[in-house]
């Protein structure tokens, strides 16, 4: 019986250290995002700003 609960407490252990390990891995991912995706999103963003400002420029009527 003790070599059971001996074997649970093991295997609690490494299920809880694996866990722990994807907490890390999850906040290093998020701390230091993929240089690509960065760049794709700087891109997107930066497409959108295009589209927004030209959508100004075509609803304003100058007058000279």
């Amino acid at each position: 019986m003790e070599n059971q609960d001996n074997s649970i407490i093991n295997n609690f252990e490494a299920i809880e250290s694996e866990v722990e390990k994807k907490k890390e891995n999850s906040l290093l991912n998020s701390v230091n995002p993929d240089p690509v995706e960065v760049t794709e999103l700087i891109i997107e963003i930066g497409k959108n700003v295009v589209d927004f400002t030209s959508s100004i420029f075509d609803n304003i009527d100058i007058n000279f």
